[in-house]
């Protein structure tokens, strides 16, 4: 399974919200996010209007980031939950919160996802 590896911090820089990738970082004053209000790259440039498709692409990539999987993993995900009765959306959103690592996460016992995926894979958790 693929990992963020690189500048996590640009990635939240870039949607333009705390993604709480660095655990700890992200909630200090030292957050590039919270320094930095504007997207990594070239500046100066006109900003135009989102189009529907962008902003749908920017809430795939955002959810993606968040949880730390590939395209390929997510598309597979959002196939296997679009097949079954109910809203995919929600479906998928519980899908991704009931990863173990995200549980981790969530109930405070690791400071990021990815700290908390590295525990399972060197098999501290079961």
């Amino acid at each position: 399974m693929a990992r963020i590896v690189g500048a996590v911090c640009r990635l939240c820089r870039r949607e333009g919200m705390k993604l709480y990738l660095k655990g700890s970082k992200c909630e200090s004053p030292k957050c590039p996010v919270s320094r930095r209000d504007y997207p990594p790259g070239i500046h100066n440039t006109m900003r135009k209007r989102p189009t529907e498709y962008g902003l749908r692409l920017r809430e795939t990539q955002k959810a993606k980031r968040a949880y730390g999987l590939s395209a390929k993993a997510f598309r597979w995900l959002l196939k296997k939950e679009s097949a079954r009765k109910g809203n995919t959306g929600v479906r998928l959103l519980i899908a991704l919160e009931s990863r173990i690592d995200n549980v981790l996460y969530r109930a405070g016992f690791a400071s990021s996802r990815s700290q908390a995926r590295q525990w399972i894979v060197h098999e501290h958790v079961r």
